[in-house]
C-alpha cells in the first residue's frame, strides 16, 4: 500500500483542492494526462481548473518537449559497479510529463507542474508562489499514480515556517561591479539543428544539467528509482521556469543515484563536501560532458546552510557545480535552492539588502541570501548586471549550444516550428503573431510566412530579395540576405579561412581575425599586447610558463616544436595585472621575465579553465600570423595553401575572376553588379549559400531601362545629326515645297548651320524678322532680309538703311532702321543658275550704302516717310533691285571703298555711322512696326526657309 503524505511541516498552513483537467483540444475532460497516441506518452495540452487559496483559476499547460534532450540517460550503481541506461522509447523507458503555461488573464504569471502522480509543482499568480502537492496514495488510478482530480495540497510561499540560508562565499573578491561595454565581444554561433523556442533568440542560453543523488536521497524516496527519476525531472523543469525571464533554458541531460554507496565524502561542512564533489565532477564529465552539476544530498548541512557553490565558473573542468540539500519534500522549495545555487555558478552574488543598490520587482528575489515567508520569483537588477558581465567575460563558452530534444515531431503549440507545420506561436492565450493560427499551426489566409527573420510580420509576406537578414558582424564575416522565398534567414557564412585580415597580421578562422596582441587585449584588456619574440621560446620547454596545450585530466603539458613556438601559448605584457576574461578562480597566471641587453622583458600568460570543449583562450589563436604566408592552426604553424587544401579544397578555383571573394563553403560571394556563383557575369551580388545582396528583379529593371534608352536614343540621335546633311544633298527638297506667295523670313539662323557655327547662340536671342512679299512672276528679284545677335557682338549695335530708288512719288529715299549685330541679304532668283554667290549677297548691301548721298538722308523729311504706302515701299523695292546691276554694285562698291583714306574698313565705317546718326528714329521705328504687323504667320515657317537657302 502506498504511503499518504500528509500536510509539509515546513508551511504552518495549507488548502486542499479537486483539479478540474481538460484536454485542451478535444475540450473533454481527463482524470490522467496519458495518451499511449502521442510521441512522448502524454497529452500536449492541457486545461486545469483548480482553486488556488480561495481563488478559481484556470491553468493553460503546454508539455516541455525540451526538458529531456536526446543524450539524456539515467545511471546508478548495481553489484559494484554502474548501470547507465540511454532513452529508449519503444520499452518506454523515459516518460515526459512536464507541462510549462500561465494562469489564463494573469500578467507575469507563470506555472511549472508534471501530472505523472497527480499534479506536482509550482505556480505564481502574478503576487505570490503557491506549491501544488498531491496526496499519494488516497485517490488512485488504475496504474497506482495519483489521479489529476483527486485531493490536493496547496502551500502559499508566504506561510513557510522554516528559514534556510546559502553559505555561499565568495573565494576570490571580485573587482568587477559594474558592466563595461570595453571588452564586449561577439562569437559566431553554430547554427542550431532545429528550431529554437518561440521566445528564444539568438542571445538564449542552454544549461545542460546533471542531478547526482546520494545514497541518504536514495533511501528517503523508498529507494524508488521511478518516483527519484521522476522528482529529478520536476525539480529541472522548475528551474528552467525559473531561468526563462533571463533567456536562459534548462535541459536535464541525466540522472546519476548512489544506489549502494557514496562515491565522496558527505560531510555536515557544505564546503568540504563541495570541494569533493568538485573532485568527483571531473571523473564524471569525461564519460558525460555537462555544463553544470547540482548535488543533492539528505543529509543536513551545519548552520541551516542548505547550499553551497563557487563564483562565475559555470563552463569550467574544475568548478563547475554545486550541492543542495533536499530540504522539503515540496519540489518547488528544493527547485528554488539549485537555481540559487546555479545562479552563484553564474557569476551572481548575493543581493545586498541592506541599500537599494538592488531593485528587486517583488519584496524578495532569487538571489536573497536566505530564505524567508517572501516569495524567491524574480531576479534582482544586481543578478542581471553580475549575469551580463559573466557573460562579457566568456563564461558562456559552453552555453551556446542548444541541445537536441529527444521528442522531434511535431506538436503544435510548443512554440517550435517542427516538422509538417507552417508556423508555431505558442499557446492560444499567449500568441500575438497575426500570421499563424496557434490551434492548428498553419499559416492565416493570404498569408505566406509566419515566423523567421526574413518574415515581414506586418504583411506576412517575405521580405523583398536583398534585405539584409544578419550583419556582418566584423572583418571576416559576409552578410546574409533574404532571398525573397524563404522566411528564415540563410545559415551564416563567412569568409573562407586563411583569408588575409586586420592589415597582414592575422588570417582569417572561422569568421574571426584574431592576431596575438588581439587575444591578449581580450585576456588582459586595452592595455594588452604580444611580448617580445624571445618569450615564445618558452613554449619549446613544455611547462606552466610555455608550452602547446595542458591536459588538465592527467595535468600534464605538451612541449612546443621550434618551427611553432609562436603558435603555442600567448606571451603577453600589459600594465593591468587583473585577468579581464574568464574568472581567476578557474585560471593559472604564470609570469616571468627575461633579461637581454640590460632589458628586462615581461612574459605573463593565462592558463583559463573553460572546459573540456574549449580551446584554452590563453593559447594563441587559430589565424594568427607566424611567417610570410603562414597562419596557427591548432598550435602548428603550417602555410596558408597548404591549409586550405587541407580544410576547403577545390574552393573557388577561378578565384571569383577577381569580382568577388571565397566564403566559408569554398562558393564565391560576388560584389555588387557581378552574379555568383563564378561572379563573371552581371547580376545582384551575394553567394548561392547568403543570399542576393541586391533585389535581382530591380536590378533587371534598371539593366532593362538602361538598353531601351540606349536603342531609343542612339537612333534618335543619328537622326538628328544625319537629317541636316540629307537635306543639303536634296536641294529640290526646298522649291517643290516653297510655292506660297509669302516668304516668311526668321530673325536668327538655324541650329544646325554649317557655314556659321556661331549664330546657333542667335537661335535663342531673336528679336524681329522682316518681311517681303512676292509673287511667282519675279520671285528671283525678291530679297530676305534677316539678321542675327551673337555673342561676339551681341552688345554692338548698328542701324541698317535700305534705299529705294525708285519710290518716285516721294522723290525721296526711304531708310529703314533695324538694330542689329551682322546683316545677311539673299536675292534668290529662280534657277539655280542665277543664285547670286555667298560673298556677292553678303557685300550687296554695303554697296547699296555706299551710293546712298549722304544729303539724300539727311533731307528727307519725317512727314514725307510716314506718309510712303506700304505698297508703294514695296514696289519701289522689287524694281530697284530687279534694276540694280550686279556690275554697277560691284563697282561702287569697290570704288567707295578705294577712295577711303583709311581703306575698305574705315569706308565701310563712316558711311554707316553717318546713315545712322542722320536718320530719324520714328522713321525708322514706325517703318518696322509696319512692317512687322503685316506678316501673317509664325517664325517656324520663316526658319524652315532660312534653313533650305543656307542649305543651298
Amino acid at each position: 500500500m502506498n504511503e499518504v503524505w500528509c500536510q509539509d511541516s515546513s508551511f504552518k498552513d495549507y488548502f486542499l483542492t479537486y483539479p478540474r483537467v481538460y484536454h485542451a483540444r478535444e475540450k473533454r475532460s481527463v482524470s490522467s494526462s496519458s495518451d499511449y497516441r502521442e510521441e512522448t506518452g502524454h497529452i500536449h495540452h492541457l486545461v486545469v481548473e483548480l482553486n488556488l487559496a480561495g481563488k478559481n483559476v484556470t491553468l493553460d499547460l503546454q508539455l516541455n518537449r525540451n526538458l529531456i534532450p536526446k543524450h539524456y540517460f539515467e545511471k546508478y550503481q548495481k553489484n559494484g559497479d554502474y548501470v547507465t541506461k540511454k532513452p529508449n522509447l519503444d520499452d518506454e523507458k523515459i516518460e515526459l510529463c512536464h507541462y510549462n503555461g500561465h494562469v489564463r488573464n494573469v500578467a507575469d504569471s507563470w506555472v511549472a507542474v508534471s501530472t505523472c502522480d497527480g499534479i506536482k509543482g509550482v505556480v505564481y499568480d502574478g503576487n505570490e508562489l503557491l506549491y501544488v502537492e498531491s496526496m499519494t496514495g488516497l485517490s488512485t488510478d488504475r496504474s497506482g499514480t495519483a489521479s489529476l482530480d483527486g485531493p490536493h495540497f496547496i502551500y502559499r510561499h508566504s506561510d513557510l515556517a522554516s528559514n534556510f540560508s546559502c553559505g555561499f562565499r565568495d573565494p576570490l573578491p571580485s573587482p568587477y561591479h559594474t558592466i563595461s561595454t570595453a571588452h564586449t565581444r561577439r562569437f559566431k554561433r553554430n547554427a542550431p539543428d532545429i528550431r529554437g523556442p518561440y521566445n528564444a533568440n539568438n542571445r538564449s542560453r542552454y544549461i545542460e544539467l546533471v542531478l547526482v543523488l546520494d545514497h541518504q536521497f536514495y533511501q528517503d524516496y523508498d529507494k524508488d528509482m521511478h518516483k527519484i527519476n521522476q522528482r529529478c525531472k520536476d525539480l529541472a523543469n522548475i528551474i528552467n521556469s525559473l531561468y526563462e525571464p533571463l533567456n536562459i533554458f534548462v535541459a536535464l541531460v541525466g540522472v546519476v543515484i548512489w544506489t549502494e554507496r557514496n562515491e565522496i565524502v558527505v560531510e555536515p561542512d557544505g564546503d568540504r563536501t563541495l570541494t569533493n564533489f568538485l573532485l568527483y565532477r571531473k571523473n564524471l564529465i569525461n564519460d558525460h560532458p555537462n555544463d553544470n552539476a547540482q548535488f543533492l544530498t539528505g543529509s543536513p548541512f551545519n548552520n541551516n546552510v542548505v547550499g553551497k557553490a563557487l563564483k562565475g565558473p559555470i563552463c569550467t573542468f574544475e568548478f563547475s557545480g554545486g550541492v543542495n540539500v533536499d530540504h522539503s519534500k515540496v519540489v518547488g522549495m528544493v527547485a528554488t535552492t539549485i537555481a540559487h545555487e546555479m545562479g552563484h555558478n553564474l557569476g551572481m552574488e548575493h543581493d545586498n539588502e541592506t541599500d537599494n543598490t538592488c531593485k528587486c520587482p517583488k519584496e524578495r528575489c532569487i538571489m536573497a541570501p536566505s530564505s524567508s515567508s517572501l516569495s524567491p520569483t524574480d531576479w534582482s537588477s544586481c543578478s542581471q548586471e553580475y549575469l551580463a558581465l559573466a557573460f562579457e567575460h566568456g563564461m558562456d563558452y559552453c552555453l551556446r549550444n542548444k541541445p537536441t530534444s529527444l521528442f522531434d515531431g511535431p506538436v503544435c503549440g510548443n512554440g517550435f516550428v517542427e516538422h509538417g507545420e507552417q508556423c508555431d506561436c505558442g499557446l492560444k492565450e499567449k500568441c500575438t503573431n497575426i500570421c499563424c493560427d496557434p490551434t492548428t499551426c498553419t499559416l492565416h489566409e493570404n498569408a505566406t510566412c509566419a515566423t523567421g527573420e526574413c518574415c515581414d510580420l506586418q504583411t506576412c509576406k517575405p521580405r523583398s530579395p536583398g534585405t539584409v537578414c544578419r550583419w556582418a558582424e566584423h572583418e571576416c564575416d559576409l552578410a546574409e540576405y533574404c532571398n525573397g522565398e524563404s522566411e528564415y534567414c540563410p545559415e551564416d557564412v563567412f569568409k573562407i579561412d586563411g583569408e588575409s585580415c586586420a592589415s597582414g597580421k592575422a588570417f582569417c578562422y572561422q569568421g574571426n581575425c584574431r592576431s596575438r596582441t588581439d587575444q591578449c587585449k581580450v585576456l588582459w584588456g586595452p592595455s594588452g599586447s604580444s611580448s617580445h619574440p624571445k618569450c615564445y621560446e618558452l613554449n619549446s620547454q613544455g611547462s606552466m610558463y610555455g608550452n602547446c596545450g595542458y591536459n588538465r585530466q592527467n595535468n600534464s603539458f605538451q612541449k612546443c616544436n621550434d618551427q611553432d613556438i609562436e603558435c603555442g601559448m600567448l606571451q603577453c605584457k600589459h600594465a593591468t595585472e587583473k585577468l579581464q576574461f574568464g574568472t581567476e578562480v578557474a585560471a593559472r597566471l604564470p609570469e616571468w621575465f627575461i633579461t637581454t641587453d640590460e632589458l628586462t622583458i615581461a612574459c605573463r600568460s593565462a592558463i583559463i579553465d573553460l572546459g573540456l570543449s574549449d580551446i584554452d583562450p590563453g593559447l594563441t589563436p587559430n589565424g594568427a600570423k607566424c611567417g610570410d604566408n603562414k597562419m596557427c592552426w591548432n598550435r602548428k604553424c603550417m602555410p596558408v595553401d597548404t591549409f586550405r587544401k587541407l580544410t576547403v579544397p577545390n574552393a573557388c578555383p577561378n578565384n571569383c575572376n577577381g569580382n568577388g571573394i571565397c566564403n566559408s563553403r569554398g562558393h564565391c560571394h560576388c560584389n555588387n553588379g557581378y552574379a555568383p556563383p563564378d561572379c563573371d557575369e552581371s547580376g545582384a551580388g551575394g553567394s548561392v549559400d547568403s543570399g542576393p545582396a541586391e533585389d535581382p528583379r530591380n536590378y533587371n529593371k534598371l539593366r532593362t531601362i538602361f538598353w531601351y534608352m540606349m536603342l531609343t536614343l542612339i537612333p534618335l540621335v543619328l537622326i538628328l545629326l544625319l537629317y541636316p546633311r540629307y537635306v543639303r544633298k536634296s536641294p529640290s527638297y526646298f522649291w517643290k515645297r516653297n510655292q506660297r506667295r509669302t516668304v516668311y523670313v526668321p530673325c536668327c539662323r538655324p541650329l544646325f548651320s554649317w557655314f556659321d557655327i556661331a549664330s546657333v547662340v542667335g537661335w535663342l536671342n531673336c528679336t524681329h524678322f522682316s518681311r517681303v512679299d512676292t509673287n511667282d512672276t519675279n520671285r528671283s528679284n525678291s530679297s530676305l532680309v534677316y539678321y542675327t545677335t551673337t555673342t561676339s557682338t551681341a552688345s554692338t549695335f548698328s542701324k541698317l538703311q535700305i534705299i529705294h530708288p525708285h519710290l518716285e512719288k516721294s522723290k525721296e529715299s526711304h531708310a529703314v532702321n533695324l538694330t542689329t549685330a551682322s546683316v545677311h541679304t539673299y536675292v534668290p532668283p529662280t534657277l539655280p543658275s542665277q543664285r547670286p554667290s555667298l560673298q556677292m549677297r553678303q557685300s550687296s548691301l554695303t554697296t547699296v550704302l555706299s551710293e546712298t548721298p549722304k544729303g539724300a538722308i539727311n533731307k528727307t523729311p519725317k512727314g514725307t516717310i510716314n506718309k510712303i504706302p506700304k505698297k508703294a515701299i514695296n514696289e519701289t523695292s522689287k524694281e530697284f533691285l530687279n534694276k540694280t546691276s550686279k556690275e554697277v554694285i560691284n563697282k561702287t562698291s569697290e570704288e567707295a571703298v578705294n577712295l577711303s583714306p583709311k581703306g575698305p574698313k574705315e569706308a565701310a565705317n563712316k558711311i554707316s555711322k553717318d546713315a545712322i546718326n542722320k536718320t530719324p528714329n520714328r522713321v525708322i521705328n514706325k517703318t518696322l512696326e509696319e512692317a512687322t504687323n503685316t506678316i501673317p504667320k509664325g517664325r517656324t515657317h520663316i526658319c524652315e526657309l532660312i534653313n533650305q537657302f543656307e542649305n543651298v
